[in-house]
C-alpha cells in the first residue's frame, strides 16, 4: 500500500478517479476518515493496492511522473499554505469542501490593520514616551524662582539688610543707656552741675546718635523695599517661566489622551467587526463541514417519515383518523373491498384498538375489552412489525443520498421521492399515492 500527500482543492471522489479506485476502497484504507466530504491539506493518504501512476491527461513537452513512494514512512513533503502562517504556526487559511476558510488569528490581523489599530497603538506608545520625557524634564518652580533671586541680587540685599538691623540694634542700644551713662561720669568726677545742664549735657551727646540711627533706618527700610519689589517680580517671572516650560508637558498629555480615545474607539469597532466575523466563519466552516450530509439526512428524515406514516394509514381501517405529532392520517384499509357500512367489524375494531395503543400514549391495554384484548396486542405487534419492514426497505432503496453525489434540489427531492412510491415501494404506493394525495400535501406542508 502507497500513500499520498493530499494538496489543496482536491476531494476523496476526485483522488479516487485520479488512481483508478474507488471511494470505498480509499475509506476501507484510511480507516481515520470518518466524514468522506472532510479530507485536509497535508495529511498523508493511503492508496489501496499496489502503488499506481495517477490518471492524467499527458502534457505535450513533459511526461506525467508517477509519485514518489515509500511504503515504509509516509511522505512529508510540506504542503503550500494559502497564506503565510503567523507567528503562532496557524495556518491563516483551511480548506473545507473547495472553501477557503480564514482562522481567527488572521481576521484579527486583517481587521487590526485595516482600522489602523496597530499604527494607533503605535503612535499612542510614542506619545507616552515623550509625555514622560517631558515631565522629567520639568523643571521644579522653586529652582527657577531661585535663579531669578540669584539674577536679582536678592539674597544679597537681605544680607545687607541683616547688616543694618543689627547696626540699629546696637545704636538704638546705645541711645537708650546714653543718659545713664552721662550722669554716672558726671557722679565720678565729683563736678557740680544743676539738672539743666546735665540734660543738656545729655541732648549734646544723645542727639548725634539719633540722628544716625534714623539715617540708617531709612536706608534699612529702603532696602526692605527693595527686595520685596525684587522678590516679587522674581516669583511671577517664575511662574511664567514655568507655565512656559510646561506648556509641552500639557499639550502632550492632551495629545496622548486623544490618542487614547481614539484608540479605544477602534478597538470598540474591532470587538464588533471581528466578533461579528467570527460568528460568519464559524457559520461557514459548519456550512461547509455538516452542508451536504444535513441536507441528505434531512431528505432521509422526511422519506422515512412518509414511508411509516403510508404504511400506518395502509394498515389502518378505512375512515380512522390518526393524529401523529400534528399530521393528520387517513386509514385506507378495506376501502375499496366492499365492506359492510352498517357499523363496526370486529376486525376493523381490532386494528382501530391497535392503532390507538401505538399512537396514544394514555391509552393502554387496560382500556381494551378483555374479548379481544389479545387480538389487540397481537395486531399492534404486527404493525409494529410491517412499519418498522417498511422503514429498512426504505433506508436501502434511495440511491440519492449517496454521500458522493452532491446535494440534491427540491425538485430532484420530489422526483426521488415519487420513485420510492411509485416503483420501488409498490404495496404502498398502490394503497397510498393515487388515494391519500391530501395526505401527502399536509406531510409537505402543501396545503392543510
Amino acid at each position: 500500500m502507497s500513500q499520498i500527500t493530499i494538496q489543496k482543492g482536491q476531494t476523496l471522489s476526485g483522488i479516487a478517479k485520479q488512481y483508478g479506485t474507488t471511494v470505498n476502497d480509499l475509506l476501507k484504507a484510511n480507516p481515520t476518515i470518518k466524514n468522506p466530504n472532510l479530507i485536509y491539506a497535508g495529511s498523508a493518504l493511503n492508496l489501496p493496492g499496489a502503488q499506481v501512476s495517477p490518471v492524467v491527461a499527458p502534457k505535450a513537452s513533459v511526461p506525467s511522473p508517477s509519485p514518489t513512494v515509500t511504503p515504509s514512512k509516509p511522505v512529508t513533503t510540506p504542503v503550500a499554505q494559502n497564506s503565510s502562517p503567523g507567528a503562532s504556526g496557524v495556518p491563516e487559511k483551511t480548506t473545507l469542501y473547495g472553501t477557503d476558510v480564514p482562522s481567527s488569528t488572521s481576521l484579527l490581523k486583517q481587521y487590526r490593520s485595516e482600522l489602523g489599530l496597530d499604527t494607533a497603538l503605535k503612535s499612542m506608545q510614542d506619545s507616552q514616551t515623550k509625555y514622560l520625557e517631558t515631565l522629567q524634564n520639568l523643571p521644579k518652580k522653586s529652582d527657577i524662582y531661585q535663579q531669578e533671586r540669584t539674577k536679582k541680587g536678592i539674597d544679597t540685599m537681605e544680607k545687607n539688610l541683616q547688616s543694618l538691623d543689627a547696626r540699629l540694634a546696637t545704636m538704638e542700644e546705645s541711645i537708650n543707656s546714653s543718659e545713664k551713662d552721662i550722669r554716672d561720669r558726671i557722679v565720678g568726677s565729683g563736678g557740680l552741675v544743676t539738672e539743666s545742664q546735665t540734660q543738656r549735657l545729655v541732648a549734646s551727646e544723645k542727639q548725634p546718635l539719633i540722628d544716625e540711627y534714623r539715617k540708617l533706618l531709612n536706608e534699612r527700610n529702603r532696602l526692605a523695599t527693595q527686595i520685596s519689589t525684587a522678590d516679587t517680580s522674581a516669583k511671577e517671572y517664575a511662574g511664567m517661566q514655568y507655565e512656559d516650560s510646561a506648556l509641552p508637558l500639557t499639550v502632550a498629555e492632551k495629545t496622548l489622551g486623544f490618542q487614547k480615545d481614539q484608540y479605544g474607539v477602534l478597538g470598540d469597532i474591532l470587538s464588533q467587526v471581528f466578533g461579528a466575523s467570527e460568528k460568519d466563519v464559524a457559520n461557514l466552516i459548519d456550512s461547509a463541514k455538516y452542508g451536504k450530509e444535513q441536507e441528505k439526512k434531512e431528505a432521509q428524515d422526511v422519506i422515512d417519515r412518509a414511508i411509516k406514516l403510508a404504511q400506518l394509514a395502509n394498515d389502518t381501517p378505512a375512515g380512522t383518523v390518526l393524529d401523529i405529532a400534528g399530521t393528520k392520517i387517513v386509514g385506507t384499509k378495506g376501502s375499496g373491498s366492499g365492506s359492510s357500512s352498517g357499523g363496526t367489524s370486529d376486525s376493523n375494531d381490532i386494528e382501530a384498538y391497535a392503532l390507538e395503543l401505538l399512537n396514544n400514549p394514555d391509552f393502554t391495554v387496560s382500556n381494551v375489552p378483555q374479548s379481544i384484548r389479545a387480538k389487540v396486542i397481537a395486531k399492534r405487534d404486527q404493525i409494529k412489525a410491517e412499519a418498522e419492514a417498511g422503514s429498512t426497505m426504505a433506508n436501502s432503496t434511495p440511491s440519492m443520498i449517496n454521500s458522493n453525489n452532491p446535494p440534491i434540489t427540491a425538485q430532484q427531492f420530489g422526483e426521488g421521492l415519487k420513485e420510492v412510491f411509485t416503483k420501488q415501494i409498490p404495496g404502498v404506493a398502490k394503497n397510498v399515492w393515487g388515494g391519500t394525495k391530501g395526505f401527502f400535501k399536509g406531510l409537505f406542508g402543501v396545503g392543510n
